[in-house]
């Protein structure tokens, strides 16, 4: 995987100094900065796979993201030289991926490409929008660190 950087520079440059001045994050973007940076609105939609319909919504989540989840399965378990049908037997996207607590309608920003590899996603057809899905429940976004490092 890519190292993830971002400089303190530009429209986000004190929010992303508060980032790097929080112990917490150890010198790392925390993902409430992140995505003020890559989305530009953002709307709570926690009922999404009632409007969508579970099944369909569920494949989109899939079919974005299992790709990603397939490589970071394959380096969390040493497998890389395996070849992809002899890793992927006990490979499970939904166990892979763990809990969906919340569920952001989302318009992207054009930094979204260099940092999509920090968020979940799916896209409603329904809506025809992308819906970003969290995955950690009751810690301020302040206070998530991401894997995007603070560089001078």
């Amino acid at each position: 995987m890519k190292e993830l950087t971002i400089k303190a520079e530009g429209k986000y440059k004190e929010q992303i100094l508060k980032d790097k001045e929080n112990v917490h994050l150890g010198g790392y973007l925390s993902f409430s900065t992140l995505c003020e940076i890559c989305f530009t609105d953002m709307i709570l939609c926690n009922n999404i796979s009632e409007i969508e319909g579970c099944e369909i919504f569920y494949e989109n989540l899939m079919g974005l993201n299992e790709e990603k989840y397939q490589m970071k399965y394959k380096e969390e378990h040493m497998l890389e030289d395996l070849e992809d049908e002899d890793v992927l037997e006990n490979f499970d996207f939904f166990e892979e991926v763990g809990d969906i607590y919340q569920f952001f309608l989302v318009n992207k920003s054009c930094w979204f490409t260099d940092y999509e590899d920090e968020f979940l996603m799916s896209y409603s057809n329904l809506l025809e929008c992308d819906v970003l899905c969290v995955q950690h429940w009751g810690t301020s976004w302040r206070y998530i660190p991401t894997n995007v490092k603070i560089i001078e």
